[in-house]
């Protein structure tokens, strides 16, 4: 492969694409009630947001928190609003997460996926909607945390999404 990548246009379609990919590889069901899906689309939005912030159009990331909230029937719009606050405070530290080592990016990625889990939890507790369990939410957690660095081999090593200026 060569060290190019992948030209601008073809970025902005194959994201989406992946997403919508990885949207419906959660709805299969793999054992239900016993292991929570990992959120691929938010491990491959933070994933190329953090590598390529100029190629990650603003729409992205609601567009596909929609499609996923309405295939995974989840409150409609609540999960992509996350998805795109979570996209954009990543975007802004891009440059500076770049510099670190992979590792410090992947702690930053999950830690912003349980902040983000854990604020849809109070606004549904808010709203006296039941949510998941603390527990349930963890094992996304989890799911999510081993999930994150396949997806950025997946970028990296196979579309050669990689970082303009640093490591990650």
């Amino acid at each position: 492969m060569s060290g190019r990548g992948l030209p601008g246009p073809v970025e902005a379609v194959l994201l989406p694409a992946i997403g919508v990919g990885a949207t419906i590889a959660m709805t299969m069901p793999l054992d239900p009630g016993r292991v929570t899906p990992p959120d691929l689309v938010y491990c491959l939005m933070i994933a190329w947001v953090v590598r390529r912030p100029d190629r990650v159009p603003l729409w992205a990331a609601p567009l596909l928190g929609l499609v996923a909230d309405i295939l995974l029937m989840r409150p409609i719009g609540l999960g992509a609003l996350g998805l795109m606050l979570a996209t954009e405070v990543f975007r802004r530290w891009a440059l500076t997460l770049q510099m670190q080592p992979s590792v410090f990016t992947w702690i930053a990625a999950i830690a912003g996926y349980a902040a983000m889990l854990f604020g849809m939890w109070l606004v549904l507790g808010a709203t006296f909607v039941e949510g998941p369990s603390l527990a349930r939410l963890g094992g996304s957690v989890l799911a999510t945390a081993i999930a994150y660095p396949l997806v950025v081999f997946g970028l990296v090593w196979c579309l050669g999404i990689k970082a303009r200026g640093g490591s990650a």
